[in-house]
């Protein structure tokens, strides 16, 4: 993770975020010693498999690491909505020793409606600095129908786009609606349905400024 960290800095990046829930044992102290150096540089993620994760323990272990691991300190924490909703006071930890916490939410199959995606933006934002709606673009249109969360939001409290190949536009325009960073990967190392590459998202950007 440190060596791939180092190159997704290299390429431009600004942040990186280290899905723990990739490896195989989490051992908290090996990952602050490993990691540290990223730590105002990093989105700490300990993602259940219910929502795209690895992780193959309990909610009740994934949580507790997740709490040990964030004395590292991090720009961002990512928790899961129904986590953060289930662990509160495992929560209020987590936020104090983070710089901020996204409360996350997605939906692998669809994009749902205005008033379903607005009432997850409200609840995840009463547990968290940012909240995250995710979303599976089946057309073109949902686009525009995630993007339009922001009406509702101040710029920074809110990162909502769009997954697969039909998504890949509400990655970059969610910039300029107002989400704090979106994500992209290493070259060819794509995690989700749409990710372009960080070199491939500077190009565009840049073309675009």
């Amino acid at each position: 993770m440190s060596r791939k960290a180092e190159r997704a800095l290299s390429l431009g990046s600004d942040l990186v975020e280290f899905r723990l829930d990739s490896l195989n044992v989490v051992r908290p102290e090996i990952v602050i010693h490993s990691l540290s150096k990223f730590a105002d540089r990093c989105v700490l993620t300990l993602r259940a498999r219910s929502e795209g994760g690895d992780f193959k323990g309990s909610d009740s272990n994934r949580i507790r690491l997740l709490l040990e691991v964030s004395e590292l300190e991090p720009a961002y924490a990512d928790v899961e909505l129904e986590t953060a909703r289930k662990f509160q006071p495992e929560m209020e930890q987590i936020r104090a020793n983070s710089g901020k916490v996204i409360i996350s939410w997605h939906d692998f199959e669809s994009t749902p409606s205005t008033s379903t995606l607005l009432n997850l933006f409200r609840k995840a934002r009463s547990l968290g600095d940012i909240a995250k709606a995710v979303t599976t673009a089946r057309s073109v249109e949902d686009n525009a129908l995630v993007l339009s969360l922001y009406k509702y939001s101040t710029r920074g409290d809110l990162i909502a786009f769009c997954m697969g190949d039909h998504g890949v536009i509400s990655r970059i325009m969610c910039l300029f609606a107002g989400s704090p960073f979106t994500y992209a990967s290493l070259p060819d190392e794509a995690v989700a349905p749409g990710q372009v590459s960080i070199e491939t998202m500077k190009g565009i950007l840049n073309a675009i400024s």
